[in-house]
This record gives C-alpha cells, sequence and structure tokens, in this order.
C-alpha cells in the first residue's frame, strides 16, 4: 500500500539523514505529514545526490498516485540511483590504543604469620559469598569462606587462616 511506502521513505530518510523529515510535537507533526513538503535530505547530508532526493521525495508524497506504483518499484529506483553514485571512500578511524592495564597494588610486607591473597569473585560468588580454595606458602591449600555481598576492592580479615602452629 502507498501507506508503506510512505512509512518506508521516512525512514530511508531519517536513515540517510540522521533525522525524521518532519519534526515538532504531534499536532505539528500531523500537520507537516499532510501539508508541508520535507527538506531534500542533501540539504542535511551533503553526501546525498540530488538523484536520491529525487527517488525519497517522490515517496513522500502527499497524494499517493503520486508516489511509486508499489514499494518494490520505489525500492528498485532508490538501488539505481544510490548504485550510480561514487560512494565516497571514508579511512576508517583508527582505534585509540587500549588503555594500560592497571598495575597491582605493591605487595604489602608480611608480618607475622598472616596469610594475604586476592581473590577474583565472579558476580554471583559476590553477591551470595561461598567458600574459596585458595593456595597459599607451601603448596598448602586452605577453603577460605567468602562472605555474600563482597563489594569491589573490599578488603575482608578472616581470623584463624595463619601459619599453624
Amino acid at each position: 500500500p502507498a501507506s508503506d511506502q510512505y512509512a518506508l521513505a521516512v525512514t530511508t530518510y531519517e536513515l540517510l539523514t540522521g533525522r525524521p523529515p518532519f519534526q515538532g510535537n504531534v499536532a505539528q507533526l500531523i500537520n507537516q505529514h499532510y501539508n508541508v513538503e520535507p527538506q531534500p535530505p542533501s540539504t542535511l547530508n551533503s553526501r546525498i545526490s540530488p538523484a536520491v532526493d529525487t527517488v525519497i521525495l517522490r515517496a513522500l508524497r502527499k497524494q499517493p498516485e503520486e508516489r511509486y506504483p508499489s514499494i518494490r518499484a520505489f525500492v528498485d529506483a532508490l538501488q539505481q540511483v544510490a548504485l550510480t553514485q561514487p560512494v565516497p571512500v571514508q579511512p576508517r578511524p583508527t582505534p585509540a590504543p587500549p588503555a594500560p592495564p592497571i598495575p597491582p597494588p605493591p605487595p604489602q610486607p608480611v608480618t607475622g604469620r598472616d596469610i594475604h591473597t586476592s581473590l577474583t569473585l565472579t558476580s554471583l560468588e559476590a553477591m551470595t559469598g561461598g567458600v574459596r580454595p585458595v593456595m597459599v606458602q607451601g603448596n598448602r591449600l586452605i577453603n577460605v569462606p567468602v562472605p555474600a555481598h563482597v563489594q569491589n576492592g573490599q578488603m575482608i580479615r578472616l581470623d584463624g587462616y595463619g601459619e599453624p602452629s
């Protein structure tokens, strides 16, 4: 139907220009759709050719009988003018180099018989808590309880996990 063609032309217009052909509040939009001719898309995007303007503006005509006879005819006309236009080649922007990794904090001196370690937790583990095995000096594996609702960067002191006496 002609209304589908009109809707496709509005969408195409917005894709090419970055904005719809009409703007305003609801009453203004209704008035514009019925009474105002849209600006040629090339006035909003200089890379659009006059031929593309002609095709889109025809599909946006107020009287359905002045539009293309079908959506297929509109799409074919748009493809034909788009394919005959030179496509400006723009170099891809060079992505910014990744930010350097944040170095770990300097090691703190171990005093007494304390064990200091860091754990990487999943979001679920941080939320629900649980028990994590930790390899400590002397290749000992100990199970460390992780309380629920741990926050990123939070330090937790757990008593009773130093060297065995």
